[in-house]
């Protein structure tokens, strides 16, 4: 990959994955940096030899502006069937040469025990030219969801950057993993898996951004927000209350499975046949309307 812009003084930093993550003891790869005649300028064995692990690293200053290029070499293993990712981090010089926007997703975001998340506009809601993006032939679309950017908190006015949109969706897991009958600690009965789920499940859909498969987290302005997630009940007494947005309900359960019909604002934890149903995350919503879905959780 050819650098024709590395200034003097400038730093050109590269960062190598291949999808052998996260052992990659059958496969040796070597970043190299070199000028027009070959010659070789810098490499990465130094400093991973014996790695084992499917990442390596370089970093190389220009000491007088020249063009260089970056090429990878195997030192063991066979490269046949494999997928290869070179990043450019930071500032500067610019990978033209096999550029793609929809494979810039860096580790461990496109890990897929990772919620990966996305930038949008808070006012507009398109997604950021800097949100990187995952392969659409990989094992998901990444990022999974997306958070609002160009949002005031108490540190930030007009807070930017996948630095705001990450943390928004993190406050957003906190509040639904701590959500245990009576707050504590010890009692939270929620899996990563299925804080993830209801994080997806809750968000509004943005068919318009692609390749994410879900959409946008937006915690509420206001604790009567509609379009939020919110969580009601009082587990003390196994019934669940609710500001009523439609005359009749359904409830649902974290996988979206419908279990029960119910009245505008309330719900006794039962099924139709009513068997009492297990504790956990269940959904109330209006017919038709999913953006008035509420979250519930039933103590019985």
């Amino acid at each position: 990959l050819d650098f024709r812009q590395v200034g003097a003084g400038q730093t050109l930093a590269v960062v190598l994955l291949w999808d052998l993550w996260p052992l990659s003891t059958s496969l040796d790869l070597v970043l190299e940096v070199v000028d027009g005649s070959g010659s070789l300028l810098a490499s990465s064995a130094e400093d991973f030899t014996g790695y084992p692990y499917a990442f390596r690293y370089l970093e190389w200053t220009s000491p007088d502006g020249r063009a260089v290029a970056v090429r990878v070499q195997r030192r063991r293993g066979s490269i046949e069937g494999r997928t290869i990712h070179l990043f450019r981090i930071g500032a500067g010089a610019r990978i033209e040469e096999h550029a793609r926007s929809d494979r810039s997703l860096l580790s461990p975001a496109d890990s897929p025990d990772v919620l990966a998340v996305g930038a949008v506009d808070w006012e507009t809601e398109q997604l950021e030219g800097y949100s990187s993006r995952g392969a659409l032939d990989g094992p998901a679309p990444k990022p999974e969801l997306c958070g609002p950017v160009g949002v005031t908190t108490r540190t930030y006015r007009d807070f930017r950057g996948t630095s705001a949109a990450a943390p928004h969706v993190a406050g957003a897991a906190a509040l639904l993993a701590s959500a245990t009958p009576s707050g504590g600690y010890h009692e939270l009965v929620l899996p990563r898996q299925q804080v993830a789920t209801l994080l997806r499940e809750s968000a509004r859909a943005a068919p318009e951004i692609q390749p994410l498969a879900w959409g946008i987290v937006r915690m509420p302005r206001s604790p009567v927000e509609a379009a939020a997630p919110r969580l009601l009940g009082n587990p003390a007494f196994g019934l669940a209350r609710w500001r009523g947005a439609c005359e009749t309900a359904e409830i649902v359960d974290a996988a979206g499975r419908r279990v029960v019909s119910a009245a505008a604002s309330e719900w006794d934890g039962r099924d139709e046949r009513g068997r009492p149903l297990p504790r956990g995350v269940y959904w109330v919503r209006c017919p038709g309307v999913p953006a008035a879905a509420r979250l519930v959780w039933i103590g019985r």
